[in-house]
Parts: C-alpha cells; structure tokens; sequence
C-alpha cells in the first residue's frame, strides 16, 4: 500500500509542476473535525497533455470514495484514490460535481470550474502512455512489463515514483522489473519527457502485487 513518504513525494511532484491544485481552507473557518474538503479547485488542462489532479479530504471517519461527474471528455477519475487523469480531447470551460463519502458522513462541491485549453503549435500531437494500469505482481516472483507510449518525439527519458518495494524502473528503455516484496495496490506515478516538445507526460496508475502463494 502507498507509504506516507510515498505520498508526499508523489504530492511534492505534482504540486511542483503544477499539477495539483490544493487551496487551504479560508483563515478564519475553524477546523472543528468535521469531514470536508481540502482540495476546493482544479488546475487547468490542455488537450495536448496528459491530465493528473487529485482530490483531498480532513477528518474522514473511514475509507474515502468519491464520486466525479462533468469531466471533459478523455479525462476519467478513481473513485478510492480521488486522482482524475486522462488527456483532455475537446476545449472548453466544465462544471465539475464531486462528492466524497467516508460511510459515514458525505460532503459535495457543485460547478467546480475546470478549464480545458486548445494545445499547443507544433505538429506534435505529445506523448501518450498506453496503459491504464499495470500487470499483477505477486510477492517473491520476478516482475518484468515495459511502458510504451504513442506520438510524441523519442528518444523518450521514463521515470517513475511510488513504485512497490523491490521494482524498480529503467528510464531508458521504460522496462519496470524486479521482484515484488510487499503485497498491496500501489498508485504508481508514471511520467515520460518527449524530446520533441520537451514535455513532460504525467499518468497515475495501479499495480496490484498479490500475496506469496502459500
């Protein structure tokens, strides 16, 4: 499962690329516990890059999940995780509804403004991954998969964060490979630098490492 250090380094990031958009709650509204809201706004995309944002909440009494309705289209979320990713496909100013529920207690931000920008010149549709998770692993068992990604302009430079202890990633050949040592599901931050454009694809996906077999 993803470590506290996992996810401030994922967290750190994102944010320093301006990926993630977490506002404060406004000095002066006491936090008394009760189940709200961090992340109250989301950056802007652009139909020429991958998307990653996350939703964050306080005082959860349990496991969150969240439910996400007027994203752009090519732009999808996970309900457990609260990350919404994808490639934008088509411009224009959204109205998000997002609601989080903890089992006990639900909370609800209506028309949250997502803007999507038209991308970039340069003939360069940008790098895509072709993945939306990543194979099974099993704990004691080699794992080997290889990342690809479409369009773009190689050679491409891969790198990787949150990964399950005992994986690790070539960024050269995009090869990730080792042998799995704790089970769990691990949100695995993915990104590629398209030479062509120097950009920077970000993508957040799974990988679920199964017990040893007994």
């Amino acid at each position: 499962m993803r470590t506290r250090a996992g996810l401030k380094r994922l967290l750190r990031t994102a944010l320093a690329a301006g990926l993630i958009a977490v506002r404060p709650v406004i000095a002066g509204t006491a936090d008394n516990g009760t189940f709200r809201f961090l992340t109250l706004s989301l950056p802007d995309g652009s139909t020429n890059a991958e998307y990653v944002a996350r939703l964050l909440t306080a005082n959860a009494d349990g496991p969150v999940v969240f439910t996400i309705t007027g994203l752009a289209p090519g732009m999808d979320y996970d309900p457990a995780s609260g990350f919404i990713t994808g490639r934008p496909t088509v411009v224009g100013n959204y109205h998000v509804d997002i609601t989080a529920t903890d089992g006990i207690n639900t909370v609800t931000q209506n028309n949250v403004p997502l803007k999507v920008n038209a991308a970039g010149g340069g003939g360069n549709a940008g790098a895509t991954f072709n993945v939306n998770s990543l194979p099974n692993g099993t704990v004691g068992v080699a794992y080997s998969t290889i990342l690809t990604v479409t369009n773009g302009v190689g050679p491409y430079t891969f790198g990787a964060v949150d990964l399950p202890p005992g994986i690790t990633l070539n960024g050269r050949t995009g090869v990730l490979s080792g042998t799995p040592l704790t089970p769990g599901t691990f949100f695995c931050g993915l990104s590629v630098y398209d030479a062509g454009e120097n950009n920077k694809v970000v993508k957040v996906v799974p990988l679920l490492v199964e017990p040893a077999a007994s």
